[in-house]
């Protein structure tokens, strides 16, 4: 078995999603239930424990199935890789896949694409990412950074905050983070890396737009303080897709079941988990924008790779 199942719940998560089910009559004639296993991407949410994503999945796709008296227990399972998921795909071991959207650029051919579904969060399925400095700091360029420090916000839609940055910085230089930045961090909660920017203990910091909102919000001297120095285009960061060969009855019904979960509090609940506000429906279409930027990346990649230190600027 190339993934892990995540049979053990933390407790305080396990007694929630019980009480859920039993609540909602799931666990009745358990053993007559069939088995529909979710894979999630272990880079999906860092920062929350796997148990508490595994419960999560559990409870909402098992009250999904008896609300619509459908004979299914969800059975949760990460993956480390794309090439570990690929595996399962193919072996029929994963029936839906949460994952990042360069992620699904190597999965394509072992999903169905007429049913995805992206996340919502503050009424946008997509996501920008900010290169701040501090206001009147004398860092107004990217220029400006070389050998200065950087704080990347731990957060779980920040994948694509990485390769964007990591692309401008090959485009313009020819240099990674690690080579540019005379010191990189990556393990700071939003507010820490806004914080640090403003109290002059780091000098720039990446974070995603609907973060920095929020921040504005409850602290809006942070916000009048840093400037955006950069801003990436708006990428969808995280998705959610059914197997290709998946055949399950009513499928039309559940997946609107899916879409219209955030109108059920326990629905809405475990959202919360996911740090989104809603699932809507999505096209392979409006993945354009994120899958040329991830195209680019893995180019300048390859060409550095090669050997070619300074690469020229790629696309528009």
């Amino acid at each position: 078995m190339f993934f892990r199942q995540l049979h053990l719940i933390g407790k305080r998560t396990q007694g929630v999603a019980i009480a859920i089910l039993l609540a909602s009559g799931v666990l009745a004639s358990e053993q007559e239930l069939v088995p529909f296993r979710v894979g999630v991407s272990h880079m999906i949410l860092p920062d929350v424990r796997e148990s508490d994503v595994a419960a999560s999945v559990k409870v909402w796709g098992d009250a999904v199935f008896s609300a619509h008296n459908i004979r299914r227990e969800v059975v949760p399972a990460t993956f480390s890789d794309a090439e570990e998921m690929r595996r399962a795909l193919r072996n029929e071991e994963v029936d839906l896949a949460i994952i990042r959207a360069k992620e699904l650029f190597a999965l394509e051919a072992e999903l169905s694409l007429d049913r995805i579904l992206f996340y919502s969060k503050r009424g946008k399925t997509t996501t920008e990412y900010l290169l701040l400095t501090k206001r009147d700091g004398g860092m107004d360029s990217l220029a400006d950074l070389e050998g200065k420090s950087i704080v990347f916000a731990e957060h779980a839609w920040l994948g694509m905050g990485h390769m964007w940055l990591e692309t401008l910085l090959l485009e313009k230089t020819g240099r990674i983070p690690a080579g540019y930045f005379g010191f990189v961090s990556g393990k700071s909660k939003t507010l820490n890396a806004a914080l640090g920017v403003f109290l002059g203990q780091a000098d720039a910091c990446v974070v995603t737009r609907n973060s920095m909102e929020i921040i504005e919000e409850l602290n809006p001297q942070i916000g009048l303080s840093l400037q955006e120095v950069e801003v990436s285009p708006a990428f969808v960061p995280a998705l959610i897709c059914p197997r290709k060969s998946l055949s399950i009855d009513r499928m039309d019904e559940l997946y609107n079941a899916v879409v219209d979960m955030h109108k059920d509090p326990q629905g809405a609940q475990i959202l919360t988990v996911f740090k989104v506000d809603r699932l809507v429906a999505g096209s392979v279409e409006q993945l354009a924008t994120t899958r040329e930027w991830h195209e680019r990346h893995a180019a300048l990649k390859a060409r550095v790779g090669s050997g070619d230190a300074r690469v020229p600027e790629v696309g528009p």
